[in-house]
């Protein structure tokens, strides 16, 4: 059975979606097609729930949450491998693309990205273009500039660079 928990962070609301094996979808604002197929439960997620408190309160710099997430191939190895990128750090397409084995995939690891099922878990965010813009992100620019302010430890916040 599939249930969601909305939480507040300084990003925003996030719904996480999890199963009894785990989390398996964390989104920036309640996703129609996984609303209706889940039910509410304020109880669910609660190693999430917990680490993400953590991580917003900066006690917290990577997560151990069990996943129940299907997928394969060179997307899921691009996602488990935005995990490895340290807090703080960021890696370029072209990197994350190189890391996989494949370098000339960079177009893969954007999709690889756009498609991360958990976001914040599988720090999508970390990645950036090689001309060192940020590009986009699900969850929004400003949710990404604070984000990456954040953890380059800049308390200016939202929309500061």
């Amino acid at each position: 059975m599939l249930v969601h928990r909305t939480i507040d962070s300084p990003i925003g609301a996030l719904t996480l979606y999890s199963t009894p094996a785990g989390l398996s979808y964390l989104a920036f604002s309640d996703v129609e097609q996984y609303a209706a197929q889940s039910v509410e439960d304020t109880s669910s997620a609660g190693v999430a729930v917990a680490q993400l408190e953590e991580f917003f309160a900066g006690r917290r710099r990577e997560f151990s949450v069990p996943l129940d997430v299907p997928g394969e191939g060179f997307q899921r190895r691009a996602q488990q491998l935005m995990a490895e990128i340290p807090f703080g750090e960021t890696r370029t397409y072209t990197q994350l693309a190189e890391a996989t084995g494949n370098p000339n995939a960079v177009r893969a690891a954007g999709t690889a990205c756009a498609k991360n099922p958990v976001p914040l878990i599988w720090p999508c965010h970390r990645i950036i273009r090689s001309d060192g813009t940020w590009g986009t992100y699900r969850g929004g620019e400003e949710a990404k500039t604070w984000l990456l302010n954040f953890e380059a430890g800049n308390p200016a916040g939202p929309g500061a660079v």
